[in-house]
């Protein structure tokens, strides 16, 4: 703006230089000497601001919250060594107990069936039976063929010790003795095979009856009395009275389970007991898990429920803290409180229960700080609650 006012100036000096160059020039002056002086006003009166909020550093001066160290709150517990019962914590699958598919071992025409569906049947009892009619007249056969082997066997038995004895006379020829220890074997083979022959007939007569193999519920009768039977056709499926809860264990802790092992299973407020009876060596192609079978013998929950398990593998003394008191920062870390300051311990967690975690680098007696700990450091000064 000076620059536009100074052209006007020239132009009206031209046109009339009196009154107006003089007018012109005291505008010009308070123009740019006046606006000069208001903007030296300006910064003065700036730097006098910052001057006075800067005057308690530059000359030490101290502020009203100068020299006081800020104490902040925690809420704290004694850590303690306890002994506590060692826990795996899964999830399982209530299912029928040993399930078997009873069937005959030889094909026939079932005779007779002697349970029905829903049936509570006791070890050895009969579920069902095959028409042996054939097999007996078959034994009797093989009966009297077994007895006239054995008879022909001692004939030729005794045959050949007398041809012996005479060759060793000199009355026969050593091809006459041939012929009769010949004779011999070959009856004796036949012997061996009337023999097996009354083996093989006996068992096929025992396998006719189909006898349940331990106390369980019948489940399913598949075949009806008069229908042809094929060998290893399921007839009746039985299970066991028990049940059991199938359950998938890591790697770890497959190891830790053996036969016996004591379990708790839980669902909701009802538990029951029962324990481990077998972890399956080979592992799960899909899950890459082992399977637990826990046998329960008294089970108030239905099939297909899935419950809770606790694997009681024992007792341990150990340090548990609460899982919300340990830190992350590169290390699994705490505070404790000495002399009303904290101090940062790293931890290592061991095992891990509920809401609780196992940790060593505690010692019992410290002061944990288990509540205000997230914005705290290393040093920090702090009132204690418990």
């Amino acid at each position: 703006m000076p620059w536009r006012f100074l052209q006007v100036l020239c132009l009206k000096s031209i046109a009339k230089p009196g009154i107006y160059r003089r007018k012109a020039v005291k505008k010009y002056w308070w123009a740019v000497d006046g606006g000069v002086l208001l903007k030296k006003v300006i910064a003065a009166g700036i730097v006098v601001v910052i001057l006075a909020c800067l005057a308690p550093a530059l000359f030490g001066g101290e502020g009203p919250d100068a020299g006081q160290e800020t104490i902040k709150p925690v809420r704290v517990m004694k850590v303690s060594a306890d002994i506590t019962p060692v826990v795996l914590e899964y999830t399982g699958i209530v299912a029928p107990g040993d399930v078997r598919q009873m069937s005959f071992k030889s094909s026939g025409r079932i005779a007779g069936i002697y349970v029905e569906e829903g049936q509570w049947v006791k070890k050895g009892d009969m579920l069902a039976a095959l028409d042996t009619k054939e097999l007996l007249h078959a034994k009797e056969d093989t009966v009297q063929e077994l007895k006239s082997a054995l008879n022909a066997l001692e004939f030729c038995q005794s045959e050949c010790q007398r041809m012996e004895a005479l060759y060793r006379e000199g009355a026969v020829s050593f091809r006459d003795l041939e012929k009769a220890r010949l004779d011999r074997d070959l009856q004796q083979a036949a012997g061996i095979r009337a023999e097996v022959n009354m083996k093989n007939i006996q068992s096929r007569i025992e396998d006719a009856v189909l006898a349940a193999e331990m106390d369980a519920f019948v489940t399913d009768v598949s075949a009806k009395e008069g229908e042809m039977a094929a060998a290893g056709y399921p007839v009746v499926i039985i299970r066991s009275g028990d049940l059991v809860v199938n359950a998938g264990l890591s790697e770890v802790d497959a190891i830790k389970v053996k036969p016996g092992t004591p379990v708790r299973v839980k669902v909701g407020d009802r538990e029951v007991f029962g324990q481990a009876d077998f972890i399956d060596p080979v592992p799960d192609e899909a899950t890459r898990t082992y399977n637990a079978k826990v046998v329960l013998r008294e089970c108030p929950f239905n099939i297909g429920a899935v419950v809770k398990l606790e694997i009681l593998l024992g007792e341990e003394e150990g340090i548990w803290i609460p899982v919300t008191s340990v830190m992350v920062d590169g290390e699994d870390y705490i505070y404790i409180v000495e002399n009303d300051r904290v101090v940062r311990k790293r931890v290592d967690i061991s095992g891990s229960r509920s809401s609780r975690v196992r940790v060593s680098g505690l010692n019992p007696g410290d002061i944990l700080v288990i509540e205000g700990h997230k914005n705290l450091k290393d040093g920090d000064r702090v009132s204690v609650n418990w």
